[in-house]
């Protein structure tokens, strides 16, 4: 389950933050690192590597998305996205 909460947690926060309109994309990303704690708080992991996992997770994919990305899967290698968002 820890895998299906991870993916699940870090995919519901990047459906919430990509789809937020007059947000700065920081406070978007602090808003996703949010859902992703209150989600682990529910299952009894607040506090937990698992959450610091997550959020890491969640920031890493936001910094490369243009490497990995658990919303769609179709981003490869392109610089041609502006480096102050993810793609």
């Amino acid at each position: 389950m820890n895998k299906i909460l991870l993916q699940g947690s870090i995919t519901l926060a990047q459906i919430f933050v990509i789809n937020m309109d007059g947000y700065d994309y920081r406070v978007k990303e602090d808003i996703g690192e949010n859902i992703i704690r209150y989600i682990y708080k529910w299952f009894g992991k607040e506090d937990s590597d698992e959450t610091q996992e997550a959020v890491d997770e969640f920031r890493q994919h936001n910094e490369d998305c243009r490497y990995e990305c658990y919303c769609c899967g179709e981003c490869e290698g392109h610089n041609d996205f502006p480096e102050n968002k993810p793609s």
